[in-house]
């Protein structure tokens, strides 16, 4: 017995794994944490919106990259202004994805 992927799942992850990629490639190394970090939330508040799971999830796996990536690559190579602006950022958004979560949380537990 074969599982099969919904299409709107093929047509969800494709695009977002494209855009992730091309983001990785085409900005600055400081910046790439940044665009990830919104990229994951603009994935959240959507998946919020459609009422997706998986989309949430995704969504929050590359909110946790962009924190695995910091703590690993950016603290040591990024220039002290790039730094202080990923901190903030990234900080911002998590506290925003705390927010929705918080705000959300009945909501989230129906479709778990």
């Amino acid at each position: 017995m074969a599982c099969r992927t919904p299409p709107e799942q093929v047509l969800f992850f494709i695009p977002f794994l494209l855009l992730t990629s091309l983001l990785a490639v085409e900005l600055r190394h400081g910046l790439v944490t940044l665009a990830w970090a919104i990229e994951a939330v603009a994935v959240f508040i959507i998946a919020l919106r459609v009422k997706e799971r998986s989309y949430r999830l995704a969504g929050l796996v590359l909110l946790l990259v962009c924190v695995v990536k910091i703590v690993v690559d950016d603290v040591w190579s990024l220039s002290p202004s790039e730094r202080y602006l990923t901190f903030i950022v990234l900080g911002s958004v998590l506290l925003a994805v705390s927010y929705l979560y918080t705000r959300y949380r009945e909501v989230l537990r129906q479709y778990l």
